[in-house]
């Protein structure tokens, strides 16, 4: 004897129709997500570019080059000038003083010429005094030249007999005396110490009134006409110059 219950309305639909409305829904899904997901598009080869090539001629040209460097300048020339004489500082020029400019031929210092003064008056007066011997000799020789002739000796006078040796004395006496006035004349000019060239007093040694000898430093000078400069240059800025090389020979 059957024991089994026939199915209710609702149990019928749960069993048969249920599934079959999940199948549906799930068939549904998958068809919407395969319609909406993103596609690859086949992107066309691109075609190949064209090169434009330009053609230079190559032409030489000058272009300026900064080479970056430093350096010390230094002057030209630089000297400690002295005294060639001795004496007292008498003048002082306002120039003469630390960092004070002067031109070349003007006098810095000036130091007592009064003793240099009377030394000129007696080489002078020396001077005058040979010429004069000088004269007196010439005149002694020419006389005893004439003497030999008139007395009608033979043969040629002696050197002796002429004054010949007496005469170059007094020539060389006259070279002493002409020698000795220009060495006064000198010490007379070397009174006035004067600039060799225009320069700056870079440090003042003396001053008015102070007693100097022969030697004495006066004061330490520059010359500010031209000024050197040292600038390094290493291996790849030498390339960029042309330097003077006067030492290298040249064919």
């Amino acid at each position: 004897m059957s024991t089994n219950k026939p199915l209710t309305k609702f149990e019928t639909l749960f069993r048969y129709v249920l599934p079959l409305l999940v199948l549906l829904i799930t068939v549904f899904i998958i068809r919407v997500i395969m319609s909406t997901s993103p596609t690859t598009e086949k992107r066309k080869q691109a075609a190949d570019k064209q090169l434009t090539v330009e053609v230079l001629i190559l032409e030489q040209s000058d272009f300026p080059v900064t080479i970056k460097t430093n350096g010390i300048i230094q002057p030209r020339s630089q000297a400690s000038i002295a005294s060639q004489v001795s004496g007292t500082i008498t003048q002082v020029s306002p120039a003469f003083t630390s960092g004070g400019f002067f031109n070349a031929g003007d006098t810095l210092l000036s130091v007592d010429d009064r003793d240099y003064i009377i030394a000129v008056k007696i080489a002078s007066a020396a001077l005058i005094e040979v010429k004069l011997a000088l004269t007196e000799e010439q005149a002694k020789s020419n006389q005893a030249q004439r003497d030999w002739q008139r007395l009608g000796r033979e043969g040629k006078a002696s050197e002796l007999v002429l004054r010949k040796p007496q005469l170059a004395s007094a020539h060389a006496s006259l070279a002493s005396a002409q020698a000795q006035l220009e060495q006064a004349q000198l010490n007379l000019q070397r009174t006035q110490i004067l600039a060799p060239y225009a320069g700056r007093v870079l440090t003042k040694n003396v001053d008015i009134g102070q007693f100097v000898t022969i030697g004495t430093a006066l004061a330490d000078i520059y010359a500010t006409d031209q000024v050197e400069i040292r600038l390094p240059l290493n291996s790849q800025q030498q390339n960029y110059i042309q330097l003077p090389e006067p030492f290298k020979l040249r064919s």
